[in-house]
């Protein structure tokens, strides 16, 4: 069950990831972030009430640590995507958002070191040959600070990752998902707001 919910998770950001990038390169990325993020909210909120309520006290160091690395991770892997190759940045961002994450379970001693170790060297192997960097690619300025906000990005999905995995240890998994949301948007939306950022199309919205 939890490697068809991991599919199923993985699928789900994938397609986020793709709709959000044809949007931010459409539209103002900075906009793009804080709609996106307030277009979860609703049916979380919906899920969290079915769920039993909100009644469970969550450590709020770790969702805004969790909302932090997550606002950072979206806003600049559409960044990434409305400059660049999707096919370039996508891989990059999703190598360095599970190897971080894998990391500090090794170290913590709570996953098998050998399998996982593996495991990374050939989810690396796979993002290097789907990036397809030629050389020519890699010695623009532009690109270079393209894949290096990937990496960024990456690492802000990574902070999510773990701080989810704390909050996620109790109970109210829901209810923390929706506070690290909710946090996210509070601290994308200002940047926006700050910024002027004109309004969606019609387009971009829909996306």
């Amino acid at each position: 069950m939890s490697a068809a919910s991991a599919g199923l998770a993985a699928a789900a950001f994938g397609v986020g990831d793709f709709l959000g990038g044809l949007a931010a390169r459409r539209d103002a990325g900075r906009l793009v972030v804080p709609v996106s993020l307030l277009a979860g909210l609703p049916p979380l909120a919906l899920a969290a009430w079915r769920g039993g309520g909100f009644g469970f006290a969550l450590p709020p160091a770790w969702c805004l640590f969790a909302g932090g690395g997550f606002a950072l991770g979206t806003s600049l892997l559409y960044r990434a995507l409305g400059r660049g190759q999707m096919a370039a940045v996508a891989p990059v961002t999703a190598i360095v958002a599970i190897a971080v994450p894998a990391l500090a379970d090794i170290l913590a001693g709570r996953a098998p070191t050998g399998a996982l170790v593996l495991g990374l060297v050939l989810a690396a192997t796979a993002s290097a040959l789907l990036c397809g960097l030629d050389a020519r690619w890699r010695a623009s300025t532009r690109n270079r600070f393209v894949i290096a906000t990937a990496i960024v990005a990456g690492l802000g999905f990574a902070a999510f990752y773990i701080g989810l995995d704390h909050l996620a240890q109790g109970p109210g998994r829901i209810e923390a998902v929706l506070a690290v949301r909710a946090t996210a948007l509070a601290l994308t939306a200002p940047a926006a707001l700050w910024h002027g950022q004109p309004a969606l199309r019609r387009e971009a919205l829909a996306l």
